[in-house]
């Protein structure tokens, strides 16, 4: 491949990895506009209208009516309610696509939302680190399973890495 041709390819990516982007920050919108819909569909009782065995909103929840899981849509009415007065242009700065977001959700308040979600660091592994963090999850000092492996820390980067192969006790 011609460097002229690596160059074009590496714009076309870069062109790409942009229009996900946009599309992952629409998803955001439209999570938080589902939210929305169904904390209006709870507190107006529309869901009486789906028919008659439907009798509460945890029987509309669970009707062929709605196409998302039980879980995901009380994520929506959270995100909504903690983002409902925020201006579209800022909701705009949440990191793309809804599955960070929803591992933020049980650690986010209205007054820590956007700290959270700014100090979310973009590497996976160091995402599930700073979700294990901020939920005040220990790492276990000792097990009691037969097989152990010992592992070093970075203190500066937090990087891990295994020292020595699999041991017996």
């Amino acid at each position: 491949m011609t460097e002229k041709s690596l160059q074009a390819r590496n714009r076309e990516l870069k062109e790409e990895l942009t229009k996900l982007a946009q599309i992952g920050r629409a998803v955001i919108w439209a999570f938080i506009e589902s939210g929305r819909i169904y904390k209006r569909i709870q507190k107006r009782k529309l869901y009486v209208c789906a028919g008659d065995h439907i009798k509460n909103f945890e029987d509309f929840l669970s009707s062929d009516e709605v196409s998302y899981g039980r879980t995901t849509i009380y994520n929506m009415m959270k995100t909504y309610d903690l983002f409902k007065t925020e201006h579209k242009s800022k909701i705009l700065d949440i990191p793309p696509g809804t599955e960070r977001l929803q591992k933020l959700l049980p650690v986010m308040t209205e007054k820590n939302k956007w700290k959270v979600i700014r100090g979310a660091p973009e590497s996976r592994k160091e995402f599930e680190e700073y979700i294990r963090e901020l939920k005040k999850i220990p790492i276990p000092v000792e097990c009691n399973h037969e097989k152990t492996i010992d592992l070093k820390k970075c203190v500066n980067c937090g990087q891990v890495w295994k020292v020595q192969k699999t041991l017996d006790k």
